[in-house]
């Protein structure tokens, strides 16, 4: 499925939620006035409007990254503008900035409006608690014990005897000396706190108070006293205005997108406050942009990011699946491809350390195969090409000023211009190297975020409304039972509303699962049940096939001196370090085994979906013997006696016995999938990534006979593009056989609605001819 239909298919999910949402309150509205059911009917009020809250289409893209990595410069120059944010040579960003996007039509992003959020007391008895946590681990780790004081209370009161205790023991270790700072500014800020802490409107001019470190910029004048107040700031809003020339918010297919930029991590001026504020954001975030410094490579430490979410319950391997790694300031690393040009050799990742570093920890992020989601950027190449295309909508001294002079800017673009000179990777790597060499990697890094909002950010804002819905349904199921069990004490308007309370719950589930079937069962990221996710399962597949190879064994058998080496045996065969060794030694050697893995993959991929169908009609079937189970009370006396006194009191049994088989959808894809035809020899041939023609370079006729083409590194290199390209070919496969399979089911779910509904309509028609005689 395209990203462009994922991201439609989540907007319809949540536009479905939000009416299910208003639908509830409805019906809270239309519920009788009893003692027994006040209280069902507000909890049930409230969580939907809850639901109604979590089903907008705002999707939050977290920036995250370690100190000095240029997160606010590459922000603003992704949105139309390097210096829409504070940008300075040294670490900057000392509050969570969150910036909501509008469209503009013309001339540079632009804040439109700024206001700054201050601690609530509930932010605050939080934040505390976490101060109070921290001083508790670091008096372990110092040997000092009963540090934080049994009745310390929460909250504002908390911090005094807090600090107290920290400051007794501040020498006794850099954490709690670092601790006693942090707790010296907060104590001096709740001397200027307001007594009503509401947000507050900033002009652009105050800005750098509340977005910049002290030192990091040329403050202005502090009348209303912003910067004593620091350590109280919950989130900076800005209202950026993005051109139309430089993004189309369109794309986004009614997504609202807003970014936040969360303060630099793992050392320099990053505070306990920030990793605070970094985990209260990771809650709504629906994506992440992680930043990596080209500079540092492997050296990069993510862990403070899985500790934020791990802590906050966020799980990993769900939250990997939304992640776009940049790799940021391309222009500084180190050698290539500098030194590939000196030597007039492509480049080879595998060779080029300071790339092959980069590379391992953005991969060391990401899931298996996950290369289409990295990028590499340089806000500065942008700035440079900008210049030369005919002058940008920015003021250029603003930006070369911010930046640290013309100088780096000019650098930038002869690296940029360095990387046009060599011959790049193929794949999704080298795509984002010449992504890189045109704009910085800036119009590469928006198409990927876009992709990414509609593939995952409104997939995962669904995910996260379906599970309040789900706890709405359990509140409702309350509602009905408690309906039920007043059931004896209710007159025939009440049983007819009864009949139909129990058909509504019944179709909700229905409309459920014809939601869930168009998202869930397309997704080729969603796991189903306790399942991995079935890209991922086609992915790992291809992996295990590729690599079970013959030929790759007797490859690397035949290395020496860490170079492959073949030559002619007698009678003009070819053998490798003797005559009883043979290997593939043409690329069309490995065409058969790849259309043999291709066609393996693709009967691996029917299983695979075949098992998903069943387990997700499993956890269906679950869920209709629950709604069957609460209604139950109705079909028993004294209700069913009520029930039955109706003119269509038979229609509740009916529905019930008529919802419960659901394994005639799992027979039906069973016989879809025995239609469908494998890939073409043709379509294996166009997924062949290699030159059919081409001897490899270690055959003995060709003329690339020397370290760098033989080299044992050259096979790994092969394999891993036969890996890549099989895989890709089962992806397509499994997308194309999912696609048939959720129009089979959401064509026949949609019709065993229907059918469903018709019952509905006669109890409707039941209950008004109940209400017009009050009989």
């Amino acid at each position: 499925m395209s990203e462009v239909s994922m991201g439609r298919s989540a907007a319809r999910n949540l536009k479905e939620l939000g009416e299910y949402a208003g639908s509830v309150l409805e019906r809270v509205r239309r519920t009788p006035q009893h003692p027994e059911l006040d209280h069902l009917r507000t909890q049930l009020a409230e969580r939907a409007e809850a639901l109604a809250r979590q089903a907008t289409q705002v999707v939050t893209v977290a920036v995250w990254g370690e100190f000095s990595v240029g997160k606010s410069l590459l922000l603003g120059t992704l949105l139309g503008n390097p210096v829409l944010l504070p940008v300075s040579a040294i670490p900057t960003t000392c509050n969570v900035v969150l910036l909501r996007l509008r469209q503009s039509e013309d001339g540079p992003a632009v804040v439109q409006e700024a206001a700054v959020e201050w601690f609530t007391d509930g932010d605050l008895d939080s934040y505390v608690d976490h101060l109070a946590y921290t001083a508790t681990q670091e008096a372990h780790l110092a040997a000092v014990t009963d540090l934080v004081p049994a009745d310390m209370p929460r909250g504002a009161t908390g911090v005094a005897p807090l600090r107290a205790a920290v400051t007794a023991v501040a020498d006794r270790s850099d954490g709690l000396s670092r601790l006693r700072g942090e707790l010296d500014r907060l104590h001096a800020a709740l001397a200027h706190r307001p007594t009503d802490p509401g947000p507050e409107t900033l002009s652009l001019d105050e800005l750098p108070l509340v977005v910049a470190h002290p030192g990091a910029s040329v403050d202005p004048p502090d009348a209303r006293g912003l910067r004593s107040r620091l350590p109280l700031v919950r989130r900076v809003v800005l209202d950026v205005a993005v051109p139309v020339g430089v993004w189309n918010l369109a794309e986004l297919h009614g997504a609202q997108v807003q970014f936040v930029d969360l303060p630099g991590s793992s050392g320099g001026t990053a505070t306990i406050r920030d990793e605070f504020l970094a985990a209260e954001e990771v809650g709504a975030v629906a994506a992440t942009l992680v930043v990596l410094d080209a500079n540092r490579g492997a050296a990069t430490k993510p862990q403070q990011l899985r500790d934020i979410l791990r802590r906050h319950g966020r799980p990993w391997n769900a939250i990997q699946e939304a992640i776009l790694v940049v790799g940021g300031k391309f222009d500084t690393l180190p050698s290539t491809p500098h030194q590939q040009v000196e030597d007039g050799v492509p480049v080879d990742l595998d060779s080029a350390a300071d790339l092959r570093s980069l590379l391992e920890a953005a991969r060391g992020l990401l899931p298996a195969g996950g290369d289409e989601r990295i990028a590499f950027v340089s806000p500065l190449v942008t700035v440079a090409r900008a210049d030369a295309d005919g002058g940008p909508p920015w003021r250029a001294a603003d930006v070369t000023r911010a930046v640290g002079g013309a100088a780096l800017v000019v650098r930038a673009a002869h690296t940029a211009d360095q990387w046009t000179k060599v011959d790049r990777p193929a794949g999704t790597i080298g795509t984002a190297l010449a992504e890189f060499t045109v704009d910085g990697g800036l119009r590469h890094l928006r198409a990927m975020v876009v992709g990414l909002v509609n593939q995952r950010g409104l997939a995962l804002q669904a995910s996260v409304a379906t599970k309040v819905a789900d706890e709405l349904r359990a509140h409702e199921a309350r509602l009905d039972r408690k309906l039920n069990q007043l059931g004896a004490d209710l007159g025939a308007g009440d049983s007819a509303a009864m009949v139909r309370t129990a058909l509504a719950a019944l179709d909700r589930v229905l409309t459920d699962m014809v939601q869930d079937a168009r998202s869930t069962l397309i997704d080729p990221y969603s796991g189903i049940g306790s399942s991995a996710p079935l890209r991922t399962q086609v992915v790992d597949d291809a992996a295990d096939e590729v690599l079970q190879w013959p030929a790759w064994t007797r490859l690397l058998a035949a290395v020496d001196g860490g170079r492959v080496v073949a030559r002619a045996a007698s009678g003009g065969s070819m053998s490798l370090l003797g005559a009883r060794r043979t290997v593939p030694l043409l690329v069309s050697d490995l065409a058969e085994p790849f259309a043999q893995t291709c066609r393996t993959l693709f009967e691996r991929a029917h299983r695979h979906l075949l098992d998903a169908v069943g387990d997700w009609l499993a956890t269906w079937e679950g869920r209709v013997a629950s709604a069957m189970t609460d209604l139950a009370p109705l079909t028993a006396e004294p209700a069913r006696a009520q029930v039955e006194r109706l003119p269509d009191g038979d229609l509740l049994v009916a529905a019930l016995e008529y919802v419960q088989d659901l394994s005639v959808f799992e027979d039906k894809v069973r016989e879809l999938l025995k239609t469908t035809d494998a890939p073409t020899d043709d379509d294996v041939a166009a997924a062949f990534p290699l030159d059919l023609d081409r001897a490899f370079p270690w055959h003995p006729d060709s003329p690339q006979d020397d370290d760098q083409h033989t080299s044992q590194y050259q096979v790994l290199r092969y394999r891993r593009e036969l890996v890549r390209a099989a895989s890709d070919r089962a992806v397509r496969s499994l997308s194309e056989l999912q696609a048939q399979v959720r129009e089979l089911v959401v064509v026949n779910l949609e019709d065993f609605r229907n059918q469903f509904r018709e019952w509905q309509d006669r109890a409707e028609a039941l209950g008004r001819a109940v209400d017009s005689t009050g009989t």
